[in-house]
């Protein structure tokens, strides 16, 4: 069966032991970086979608979560950064006639960053990007529908820092099919409908604190 493997998932499962970083860049200059990661799954299940011992229904496939990422950045006020993500699968069972599937690449990230403000710094980002707020709990995942593959939004986003306060207010929007070019588009959907979620989400520290005696 590991003949029938396409070349680039054998080089993908060799790139595990070199791309140990979340993001590791391979080239560097003075304004730029390019670069990726890699992640590597294997999904095993059996008997969970109707729970009846006699319906066939395993499921074991590995995952191969591969990004590439580029960001210029020619001053300390300005960034332009885009990421490039596929997660093709390779199914073992069940026995498709096809077994490699999910081979579409999308921009997960394409945004420009400058900075803004004087008396209060503060941060502008506009373009697709990655949300997440409240330890992932409130704010993560704008395309469920294509597992982890991708979690972005596009939206525009300030975001103040200040000594013990920072305050991201963003309007962000997903549509269920990403409008943007594709590589290899296999028409996958990223969420049932279209959606807009616009919020503020404040978070500090608290020097102060109360002590009940009792």
């Amino acid at each position: 069966m590991l003949k029938r493997m396409p070349s680039y998932i054998l080089i993908s499962m060799l790139a595990v032991f070199f791309l140990t970083r979340p993001a590791f860049a391979l080239f560097e200059g003075e304004n730029y970086k390019i670069g990726g990661d890699f992640r590597l799954r294997q999904v095993f299940f059996d008997n969970i979608i109707d729970a009846n011992d006699d319906t066939d229904d395993q499921f074991n496939f590995f995952r191969f979560r591969l990004r590439m990422f580029g960001e210029y950045a020619p001053s300390p006020e300005f960034r332009l950064y885009t990421r490039i993500t596929g997660e093709p699968r390779y199914y073992f069972d069940p026995d498709y006639d096809d077994e490699t599937r999910n081979e579409e690449f999308v921009f997960d990230n394409l945004y420009i960053e400058f900075k803004t403000g004087t008396d209060i710094p503060s941060t502008t980002r506009i373009g697709r990007q990655d949300i997440v707020q409240g330890s992932s709990l409130l704010i993560l995942d704008g395309t469920p529908l294509d597992g982890s593959r991708t979690i972005y939004v596009d939206a525009i986003r300030q975001i103040f820092k200040l000594d013990n306060l920072n305050i991201d207010i963003f309007f962000s929007q997903v549509e269920s099919d990403d409008p943007l070019p594709k590589i290899n588009d296999q028409d996958l959907l990223l969420t049932e409908e279209d959606e807009q979620v616009h919020g503020i989400f404040i978070k500090g520290n608290v020097s102060d604190t109360v002590k009940m005696e009792g």
